[in-house]
């Protein structure tokens, strides 16, 4: 859906996280089908991930907002959306132009991989 509609704009108030959607030019709903695949919400994270990707390629900004599992917010976006009961809603992504820029950096924690076994410890044969 295209933002600044009232359907965008709706989306804004889901949730605390989500008052992103009421100013992004697009907010692209992620909806999986769980007749069709068993683990469709790992498929539908898969597809948002590289979504999330790809969008960072284009100079473009999206944030990824948490719709499954909660009812409450599985209802709202149902409701805007006139989604069909069978479909489940995992996130919202909207799309635009960063409202800020981050330097880029990494999260790994060295201390949180181990190797073989949980705190780096063999384990004995």
């Amino acid at each position: 859906m295209e933002g600044n509609t009232p359907g965008a704009r709706g989306h804004a108030d889901t949730h605390s996280w989500s008052s992103m959607c009421a100013n992004a030019p697009v907010v692209i709903a992620v909806v999986g089908d769980p007749q069709s695949s068993v683990p469709w919400a790992e498929d539908c994270s898969a597809a948002v991930e590289n979504l999330l990707l790809a969008v960072t390629g284009l100079n473009l900004g999206a944030v990824w907002v948490g719709i499954y599992p909660r009812p409450e917010r599985k209802t709202r976006v149902r409701e805007i959306l006139n989604i069909p009961e069978g479909l489940r809603v995992l996130c919202l992504v909207p799309v635009g132009n960063p409202a800020e820029v981050k330097t880029p950096r990494t999260r790994y924690e060295e201390s949180k991989v181990h190797y073989e076994v949980m705190q780096g410890e063999p384990r004995a044969q």
